[in-house]
């Protein structure tokens, strides 16, 4: 038996076909089952259908004939867009107007195909799917390295702000600790009733708190936001 990428570990790739034509369905899948052999593809006949099959799984690239029945392809790259799936896409058309390509590739196309008589096309069709995947996959590592930039630039404003924070908070922090605590052991010392003691204690417990996140804060390597109620996002300082 042949073996399969994915016995080596190497999944496969998803491709997602819409595509309402069964002529034109059948040759585009013997075309990729011959230039492609690792691709796994499935057919949607509507976009109704393809939504169905993108909320159920993943697909490495969507190939979409323009006209389709119940809308177009510019229809199914608006769905994409509100639903934010990351999914190159391949316009597939008879008409070989420009602005038709212009259109798909302002909406967020990857490529554009035009369908010819003389079935030429066909033979082009694999390299454009090779080329969109590898566009996709580069824009994809730039915009993790863009971020990856941009959290240590935050990091970096933090951990400025943080040494300043520190060198304003924690003398006067020092203080108030120390006395808290002196008041705790002179509470102990008196048997204080719990009124008296109880909000000593509460002060001691605060500032030690403040120490332990200024610290956290100074130690801080990474930004994890999280979400808080009546916030957008707070910063996750862990148990660093």
């Amino acid at each position: 038996m042949e073996p399969r990428d994915d016995d080596f570990g190497v999944p496969p790739l998803q491709l997602l076909l819409v595509e309402d034509n069964d002529a034109d369905a059948l040759l585009i899948e013997r075309t990729l089952k011959a230039q492609l052999p690792a691709a796994r593809l499935q057919r949607a006949k509507r976009l109704k259908d393809a939504y169905a099959l993108l909320a159920e799984a993943s697909f490495d690239l969507v190939m979409s004939d323009h006209k389709l029945p119940d809308g177009s392809s510019l229809d199914l790259l608006t769905h994409l867009s509100e639903a934010g799936l990351r999914v190159p896409v391949v316009v597939l058309t008879r008409f070989g107007r420009e602005d038709l390509a212009v259109a798909a590739m302002k909406a967020g196309a990857s490529d554009y195909v035009r369908k010819r008589t003389d079935c030429e096309h066909l033979h082009e069709l694999p390299l454009v799917l090779l080329e969109a995947l590898h566009r996709h996959h580069l824009e994809a590592q730039e915009e993790e390295a863009a971020q990856r930039r941009e959290q240590a630039n935050l990091l970096k404003t933090i951990r400025s702000a943080v040494a300043t924070v520190n060198h304003e908070i924690n003398n006067p922090l020092a203080i108030i600790s120390g006395n808290a605590q002196l008041l705790v052991e002179l509470a102990r010392a008196m048997d204080l009733p719990p009124e008296i003691a109880g909000p000593i204690q509460d002060i001691d417990a605060a500032s030690q708190r403040i120490a332990t996140s200024l610290r956290k804060l100074a130690n801080l390597k990474e930004i994890i936001p999280r979400e808080y109620v009546g916030e957008s996002e707070l910063i996750d300082l862990g148990e660093g």
